[in-house]
């Protein structure tokens, strides 16, 4: 099973609001519908002998779609686990962390470059046992 890492949004894995994650347009394109993904707080960056410290049960993937920055609602920030920010500020926040590329699109009214991230939608499969 692949893992996954949440570094910035442990805790909103631990307690099973987060059910939404932007990544990179070019990163998990293979991804579908009902493939399972086991949620870590870092997958890379480990000491030799240090594990992978998973934050909870396996997660179900819903969907898996490259989308426009502009698509991105005050709701989904908070789906994202950061209700503390607005939109503005989370499409800044991934801009910085790399999550964000640049698209040409076909319009009516001639081409245009949009702003792109990859949305994958998921659902927590079980919660943690106390």
């Amino acid at each position: 099973m692949r893992h996954m890492s949440f570094t910035r949004t442990p805790h909103r894995m631990r307690d099973g609001t987060k059910t939404v994650t932007r990544r990179h347009p070019d990163a998990w394109a293979t991804l579908k519908p009902g493939d399972s993904v086991q949620p870590v707080l870092r997958t890379q960056g480990l000491k030799k002998g240090e594990r992978h410290e998973f934050l909870c049960p396996p997660i179900e993937i819903i969907s898996n779609r490259i989308r426009s920055t502009s698509s991105i609602t005050a709701e989904e920030v908070i789906s994202e686990g950061f209700p503390e920010l607005t939109v503005a500020e989370f499409v800044d926040l991934l801009e910085r962390l790399n999550a964000v590329a640049l698209m040409g699109v076909q319009r009516p009214d001639g081409p245009k470059v949009i702003k792109v991230t990859r949305r994958i939608e998921f659902r927590h499969t079980a919660k943690e046992q106390s």
